[in-house]
């Protein structure tokens, strides 16, 4: 089993390390911890409040490093040489440098509240991927029971230099987790509780899997060989077979044959990281052939 960091979100959220089996999930933080990246071998956690964590997974280490002025922050990339942090409540995409300085911001939709909820990025630091519910007009707490909410969400493909945005996929439903594979995406389409991928030459939108829960959280592991989704207790719908705790279930990659399920200690998954984290000019063997 990989280590793992993992970031719980909400009320009763957490930042945990371990692996499940020979090294039980531990709290290093609580709060409402949400996207986490590496760089240089430390890893970066924030919460929505916008408070920022440095975690160096080797000792355990976990200490608040700044309060960053942003709102319903979500994802967080380190992509090229910035930090790209994705925060929902003005609908905006926030670039700092790798000393935390900010290095511009770009509003998607002109408000100030959670419009189109913007939650996930990937990119090469210059074309950036976004994922967000929907494109309409009106706030989060007017639209959130309808099916605008929940099946018009979309990829928006963004220039950063220009500053021009355009859609990149059909119709998604509640799209979270945006990665970046070989020229197409992998992303959970959490409202359907599947893992799909979207082809970036016309925006086709293939299924790759359906989750047993609400899916949130995307990790590739063992060189490759594996993927590891996040399963969140779902919160609208209070039914008694459904799980009652978050999970992580282990997918083999070329397949998306389910190998394993484990529990966490928290309902809600946000961000998993494998380690160990790769240190500047660190080289990593090639894989075992075997």
């Amino acid at each position: 089993m990989p280590r793992l960091l993992i970031t719980c979100c909400n009320r009763d959220g957490a930042l945990l390390l371990g692996d499940g089996e020979g090294e039980p999930f531990r709290a290093l933080a609580e709060g409402n911890f949400r996207g986490m990246c590496a760089h240089n071998g430390l890893a970066y956690a924030i919460t929505g409040e916008g408070a920022l964590y440095e975690i160096d997974p080797e000792t355990a280490r976990c200490d608040q490093v700044a309060e960053l002025p942003l709102g319903g922050c979500h994802d967080l990339r380190c992509l090229g040489d910035a930090f790209w942090i994705a925060a929902s409540h003005d609908n905006t995409l926030a670039r700092y440098d790798l000393q935390w300085q900010e290095a511009g911001k770009l509003q998607f939709f002109p408000s100030d509240e959670d419009c189109i909820h913007f939650n996930s990025l990937d990119g090469d630091g210059q074309n950036l991927y976004c994922s967000i519910f929907t494109f309409t007009p009106d706030t989060r707490r007017h639209k959130r029971l309808t099916s605008i909410w929940r099946k018009d969400g979309r990829i928006l493909n963004v220039d950063w230099e220009t500053g021009r945005f355009h859609p990149a996929s059909q119709p998604l439903c509640q799209p979270h987790s945006v990665h970046l594979r070989e020229g197409g995406l992998i992303l959970c389409s959490s409202y359907r509780q599947e893992v799909v991928s979207v082809d970036l030459k016309d925006g086709a939108v293939r299924s790759l899997v359906k989750t047993p829960g609400w899916c949130r959280g995307l990790a590739l592991v063992d060189e490759g060989r594996q993927w590891i989704v996040g399963l969140s207790v779902h919160r609208g719908r209070k039914l008694k077979f459904l799980h009652k705790e978050g999970r992580l279930a282990f997918y083999r990659a070329d397949d998306w044959r389910l190998l394993r399920q484990i529990t966490l200690p928290h309902p809600q998954v946000y961000e998993i990281l494998p380690l160990p984290l790769q240190r500047q000019g660190e080289q990593r063997p090639p894989p075992d052939p075997a």
